[in-house]
């Protein structure tokens, strides 16, 4: 896939939303060390991402066990890991997409053998029963399956095997921990530096060691052990149609990734009596798993409830702070409306003062006289006045009427002469 075809988004969200999500999330990008981690679930993802979160020096006081959803602390980094080291992961498109066409990174993943990496997903993820995967399974008939011995392991693994080619191959995929890892890595569209088989680990980070040390980094830490499984792979637990299923689900990773799909891994076989007794264990671990899968579910409702109390809270000291501008306008209106009516106080009583002290003074009281006649003579002329225009009224109204009756008289007399 051309580099320019990589940088049109959509040739990366093209993908399934369980694919994309773990570019994004499972992606751990630190330019700085010229490094680009893009996860493999199941394929030493959770070591290496400590290794990568302990090489940046992340502070995890900052967060606490509680605040995750994975039922064991080791696995806190990978929900956890965005909120200490959240320049490193590339939560949004354009992040991914610069991560993924850095031209001066090493950019490196982890694959395992499918055999090895199927049944881990299994036995880790859903036959404990753990909460964040197995809510898309709990109506699998091999949900359902005791677990009590070797036997019950072989038949339960080989009906999720069942399951994956019935209802999910080749494009449905739930969970990235047992989607095809060729689906996972994107190795047409995204150009790998290099990609570790698992099986030689000790040699990749001597490799990753090598480049940092190259660099002038000493202080590599060392490569810790986390999430193991609650029992060992062996290749007792795989029947012949558990073989053939995984050679038909998984068939581009093993030609992709060099495994050879007639070498089964023998793994570790462990007596029958002590397979049993952890077996026996298994009950208490769904159980616990369901507990903590319910507080989960209760905390984030919590959570949810908490955030849109918060909103209110925020909507109602805007509100408060709305109404608190608005009484403060509304005093500034009427300190300004008391401010005036003192100014036209001031100005009333000024005229008042002015007006007593010209009624008080000598030429006031010497011009009285004048005033009185004054006065006299415009009632003298305001009656004339309206004497002259009754007079003129009534003569009009009295020739008016005169002139209707004139008028009557001729018309009649007309109309007599015509007869």
């Amino acid at each position: 896939m051309a580099e320019n075809d990589l940088r049109n988004p959509d040739s990366l969200i093209e993908l399934d939303a369980t694919v994309s999500e773990n570019l994004r999330f499972g992606s751990v990008y630190l330019p700085e060390k010229g490094l680009h981690f893009i996860a493999t679930p199941k394929a030493a993802c959770t070591a290496i991402k400590w290794w990568l979160a302990n090489l940046e020096g992340a502070d995890w006081s900052q967060v606490e066990n509680r605040d995750s959803k994975e039922s064991e602390p080791s696995l806190r980094v990978h929900d956890l890991l965005p909120r200490v080291l959240p320049h490193a992961v590339c939560k949004d498109l354009p992040a991914l997409v610069d991560a993924c066409t850095d031209p001066n990174v090493f950019r490196f993943a982890f694959v395992r053998n499918p055999y090895t990496r199927a049944f881990s997903g299994w036995l880790s993820k859903l036959a404990v029963q753990e909460s964040e995967q197995i809510r898309n399974y709990r109506d699998a008939d091999f949900v359902r399956i005791p677990l009590r011995d070797r036997e019950d392991v072989r038949q339960a693994f080989e009906a999720f095997l069942r399951y994956l080619s019935d209802n999910e191959a080749p494009d449905r995929w739930k969970d990235p921990h047992w989607i095809p890892q060729t689906l996972l890595l994107r190795s047409e569209r995204i150009h790998y530096s290099q990609i570790f088989p698992v099986e030689e680990m000790a040699a990749a980070m001597q490799v990753l060691t090598d480049r940092l040390n190259r660099q002038g980094i000493t202080a590599v830490p060392a490569l810790g052990r986390y999430n193991e499984s609650l029992f060992p792979y062996d290749r007792s637990y795989l029947t012949d149609q558990s073989i053939a299923l995984i050679r038909q689900l998984y068939g581009p990773d093993f030609q992709a990734f060099g495994y050879d799909p007639a070498i089964v891994p023998e793994g570790k076989a462990l007596p029958d009596a002590v397979l049993e007794g952890i077996l026996t264990t298994l009950p208490r671990i769904v159980g616990r798993n369901q507990s903590l899968g319910g507080l989960h579910a209760i905390l984030q409702e919590s959570r949810i409830a908490l955030q849109s109390v918060r909103q209110e809270l925020q909507l109602a000291r805007l509100e408060l702070r709305s109404t608190q501008e608005t009484v403060r306008l509304q005093w500034q209106t009427i300190e300004n409306h008391m401010k005036e009516e003192e100014r036209l106080q001031w100005i009333i009583d000024n005229k008042q003062q002015e007006i007593q002290s010209m009624t008080q003074s000598r030429s006031w009281r010497v011009t009285r006289p004048m005033r009185v006649m004054l006065t006299f003579l415009r009632g003298i002329r305001q009656r004339v006045r309206e004497f002259t225009r009754k007079a003129v009224k009534e003569r009009w109204h009295n020739h008016s009427i005169a002139s209707v009756r004139q008028g009557v008289f001729k018309r009649s007399w007309k109309t007599m002469k015509g007869r």
